[in-house]
């Protein structure tokens, strides 16, 4: 009986955004393609995390003057590319992987922002302006009260915590992707500490001056030390990292900051009453 060559077709690929941007990545970071058509992973590694590679962080260029026709264009672009650097952070995403979820042409990214360090920049200003107003609001309200001990250091850190949890639980998926950038950034060592702290060290500062103005004994060790107990665990809830996830039975879920937040505040009022020894009753 005479054999037959059969020649199967390969199987259609959907040309979605998603999907030529994972290849554009790919290409880029890995010198080759996913797999087509599932995606799902390369050489073992898991799409969805961060391949690093190798890119050029170059200074910065004013940007381009904002006028009300092109505010709607920048907001778009700036939603995506928070979306994108919050998942795969900078190094990780190009600018065409941008215009293409965002629906518009490359050239736009160039015309409204001059570059992609100004676009990844933009993208962390805009919402940590408002973060850090926020808190310096609420934490000069609770230095000109007359709380004393562990009440004026539950106030402080509420003041902190309390303008980031609320908008990550209540504020839409941006903020919640503003916050998983943060966490890219506070645990990585892409970009140099003095050019984050422009965006974030405003409210650490009022944080250290409250805790000196209340306590002048306390040493600058001590306050420095309380504010960096404060910022650690409150980004690693608010990146919503999924290590809870990976337990044999978790209790709950990264996601879950309603319930997370109590609990996270008693162990941060706790840990900066411990730092500047000052007596400090939970249940009180």
């Amino acid at each position: 009986m005479e054999s037959k060559l059969v020649i199967k077709k390969k199987p259609a690929i959907e040309e979605s955004a998603e999907h030529r941007m994972l290849q554009r990545r790919a290409r880029r970071l890995l010198g080759k393609e996913y797999p087509v058509p599932t995606l799902e992973n390369v050489d073992g590694v898991d799409s969805h995390e961060v391949i690093a590679g190798p890119e050029l962080v170059t200074s910065t260029v004013p940007l381009p003057s904002v006028t009300e026709r092109s505010s709607k264009i920048r907001e778009r672009i700036l939603d995506v590319a928070e979306l994108l650097f919050s998942r795969w952070s900078y190094t990780g995403v190009s600018i065409r992987d941008v215009t293409d979820m965002a629906e518009t042409r490359l050239g736009n990214v160039n015309y409204y922002f001059g570059s992609k360090q100004n676009l990844y920049f933009e993208v962390l200003r805009r919402r940590a302006e408002v973060l850090a107003a926020a808190r310096i609001e609420a934490m000069d309200a609770a230095i000109t009260s007359d709380l004393s001990g562990a009440k004026f250091v539950e106030a402080l850190v509420n003041a902190y915590m309390m303008p980031a949890m609320e908008r990550s639980i209540h504020g839409g998926p941006g903020w919640r992707n503003f916050f998983q950038l943060i966490g890219h950034i506070t645990f990585s060592r892409l970009w140099p500490a003095e050019i984050m702290a422009r965006y974030f060290n405003a409210p650490a500062e009022k944080f250290v001056a409250g805790l000196k103005d209340r306590f002048p004994e306390a040493t600058e060790f001590q306050c420095q030390a309380a504010s960096l107990l404060i910022v650690g665990p409150v980004i690693f809830m608010l990146a919503r990292t999924g290590r809870v996830e990976t337990f044999s039975s978790p209790a709950f879920s990264s996601n879950d900051l309603d319930a997370l937040t109590p609990d996270t505040r008693r162990f941060v009022v706790a840990g900066v009453c411990s730092v500047m020894r000052i007596p400090y009753n939970a249940e009180a």
